[in-house]
């Protein structure tokens, strides 16, 4: 009588399954949101497209880990490698979410303000980390300028947020790339000046009250 070949999932572990479904459904997630991305919807939660490879790459590590425990014969040293894999796995895991905290807070903006006008119209405003380095010295100059005494190191006050607007989209979760029309605009850390709104035909126009020294920049999203 012939026996009949499992199919090749079939013929794995569970654990195993469990390990492609879900390398599976990350792969297809990702490609969901870079068909999205490419239709112009991007996720305002933006760690999420970091996060998303970066399980896929801890799974892939996890799994190589339990492949090559497996293949080992029972006993001693099975035991040892075991622990010793268990805690590279947890090393692992705090290394990869210390630099995805890091990361994300200092290279992707987040949701700060989310401001609609009386007809409706409605822009999220996201804030991120100002990588340009003119407008730090410039900060860290004027302050030594009015303080010598202070710490020659760039610190939080030399620093500052750059913002954009765009119009949410799909519940909140997205918004559209090309409804921020032009510019931006950069407030220090630790400047006291406000970030001004006005809507004119259903197009939000920012630009900064009371700016300091290093505050630039006025934008205009559509709604």
């Amino acid at each position: 009588m012939t026996k009949t070949k499992q199919p090749f999932l079939a013929r794995m572990a569970r654990g195993d399954r469990i390990v492609i479904c879900l390398l599976l459904v990350l792969l297809v997630v990702t490609l969901i949101l870079s068909g999205l991305n490419a239709m112009d919807l991007r996720l305002i939660a933006g760690e999420i497209y970091l996060i998303l490879p970066m399980i896929a790459l801890l799974l892939l590590i996890g799994w190589g880990m339990s492949a090559l425990w497996r293949r080992m014969k029972p006993g001693t040293a099975r035991k040892a490698v075991g622990a010793a894999l268990v805690i590279l796995m947890a090393l692992i895991l705090m290394v990869a979410m210390t630099f995805t905290s890091v990361f994300t807070g200092m290279n992707i903006p987040h949701r700060y303000a989310v401001m609609s006008d009386e007809e409706g119209h409605t822009l999220v405003v996201l804030r991120g980390l100002d990588p340009d380095e003119a407008r730090m010295k410039t900060r860290h100059e004027a302050r030594l300028a009015a303080d010598p005494e202070g710490s020659q190191e760039m610190i939080a006050e030399d620093f500052s947020f750059t913002y954009t607007a765009y119009a949410p989209a799909a519940m909140g979760l997205f918004y559209r790339p090309s409804t921020l029309l032009d510019g931006a605009v950069h407030i220090g850390y630790a400047s006291k000046a406000e970030l001004m709104l006005e809507w004119s035909d259903g197009v939000g126009h920012f630009y900064i009250q009371n700016p300091e020294i290093g505050d630039e920049g006025e934008m205009h999203a559509k709604g």
